[in-house]
Parts: C-alpha cells; structure tokens; sequence
C-alpha cells in the first residue's frame, strides 16, 4: 500500500491544501497487467460487423429440385446447397463476441496503479459549481492546470453530469467529461491534466469495494 499526496485546488483552480491517499500499486510487473485490462477494455468497444448465412439460415423452399432418378440431371436436394447460387456460403465469417471477463481485483488494482503512476497530472477540486454554461468560462477555469502540458487532453471527474456542465464541455477539444464509475484505464493513461471534484472522490471511496475506487485518509 503506498501513498502520495494529492494536490488541491479551491474552485477557481488556484492551488491550495494536500491530501494523502493509499494505493495498492503492483509491483514490478505492472506494464503487463496494464496492458492486459487495455486489450481486454477495448475489446468491449469491438464489434462484429462480417456475417454469412449458411445453408440452415438461407430461407428457400425445402422442396426438392427434381426427382433423384431419369432427368440425366446431377443429384440435387436442396435449394440452399452452397454449390447453388443464392445458397449458404461455406467457411463464411460469422458475428462474434470479442468481449472477455475482466477480474475484479485485476481491474482495481490496474487503476490503482495508473492513478499512482500518472499522481503528478492529478488535481482535486472542492467546489466545482456546475452551473457554468459559458465554454469560455470554463476554458478559463482549466487553463491553469492545462499550461504546463504542450499537448492538453484534460478528463475531467465529477459526481452528478448536469446539462448545462454537458453543454459547455462538448465543444472544448481533447476533455473528457466522465463519472467515477466510469473512469477507465485508458482514460488516466491518455489524460495529461486530471481533474476531480471532492464528491467524486469521495464517490470512488464509496464504491471501493464494490468497483474500483481508491480510499481519501484525512
């Protein structure tokens, strides 16, 4: 279990007060469960778009083409033979699930380690009003933290996603507007500036046990 100090900032984003916050990080061979719960999350967003019918799925007559014997013809039973036109295919691509089972306790401790690693671009706010529906207020107000990155890609966490928050968020390039059950590993690990409100956090602390949250120590 280890520890580091988050930094806090009043609702203007001006630096304020630390807290420190346990972890249970992994250890040396992190990078490969990272990259295990990176593969397995993005499976989920994977879809099946390539499907042929076989000869069971063609919907055809089910009578027989001609009689077996006297035509000189070749035997023929179905309609739906893929040696017909317009029958099944043989061998064909079928729709699949690419999702896989991701372990509970390899998922927290995955985040766990993300949060750890990526503590230096983490900022805690107390208040974030969410009655902003200016986008340059709020492009105003995430300046501070963004300044120090060349490249801005900011998420930002918060308890309760209202409209008026949505509005003003869906035109600022590269932020990411998501609630604590929702934060994913690829999130922290794209995200150069992460901001959570208080109540954020003190949500994941809620739903340690049963998600993947991390625990606030006063």
């Amino acid at each position: 279990m280890l520890r580091y100090n988050l930094r806090h900032l009043d609702e203007t984003i001006v630096s304020g007060s630390e807290s420190s916050i346990p972890l249970k990080v992994a250890s040396g061979g992190s990078k490969y469960l990272l990259h295990k719960i990176l593969v397995l999350q993005g499976l989920r967003g994977r879809r099946s778009t390539a499907s042929c019918k076989t000869r069971s799925l063609v919907q055809c007559s089910g009578k027989k083409p001609w009689k077996q014997k006297g035509t000189g013809r070749a035997r023929a039973g179905s309609y739906n033979s893929p040696l017909w036109r317009g029958g099944g295919v043989v061998f064909g691509p079928r729709s699949k699930i690419y999702k896989r089972k991701i372990n509970f306790k390899e998922r927290r401790l995955a985040l766990h380690t993300a949060l750890y690693h990526n503590r230096h671009k983490l900022f805690v706010v107390q208040n974030f009003s969410s009655t902003l529906c200016r986008t340059t207020e709020l492009s105003h107000r995430l300046a501070r933290p963004m300044q120090s990155s060349t490249r801005n890609a900011v998420l930002l966490v918060v308890d309760h996603v209202s409209n008026s928050l949505k509005l003003s968020t869906r035109n600022i390039p590269n932020l990411r507007l998501v609630q604590p059950h929702r934060i994913s590993i690829r999130d922290v690990l794209v995200a150069t500036t992460i901001i959570i409100t208080d109540k954020a956090l003190q949500s994941i602390n809620i739903t340690t046990h049963t998600y993947h949250g991390f625990t606030e120590v006063s």
